[in-house]
């Protein structure tokens, strides 16, 4: 994950997710596991003019002003493809962090 330019990265399997990431300090959440009330946790740890994107399970019923929701089936399974092909942004910018969580 730092090689897609992550400044921080949590071993799902030591700890939980959303406990670890501060709120209002991620720029995309890839949403591959459709856990209970994953979407509306997304939304407090999510920078305004941040991506949700959803692959599987609803979105927040409570968007947060200014976070773009994305729910589709993809064939990607790299963070930095998606936000590139899917979203029209690059990765490469400065300061991206990525979060993933999966079960």
């Amino acid at each position: 994950m730092k090689s897609l330019g992550a400044t921080e990265v949590v071993d799902y399997s030591q700890e939980e997710v959303w406990g670890a990431v501060a709120d209002n300090s991620v720029d995309v959440v890839y949403n591959n596991y459709n856990g209970k009330g994953n979407a509306d946790m997304a939304m407090r740890k999510l920078k305004p003019g941040g991506f949700y994107i959803a692959i599987i399970g609803p979105l927040s019923s409570r968007p947060k002003p200014g976070v773009v929701q994305k729910s589709f089936l993809v064939n990607a399974t790299r963070p930095r493809d998606l936000v590139s092909r899917h979203l029209g942004h690059s990765s490469k910018r400065s300061n991206l962090t990525v979060a993933t969580h999966r079960r």
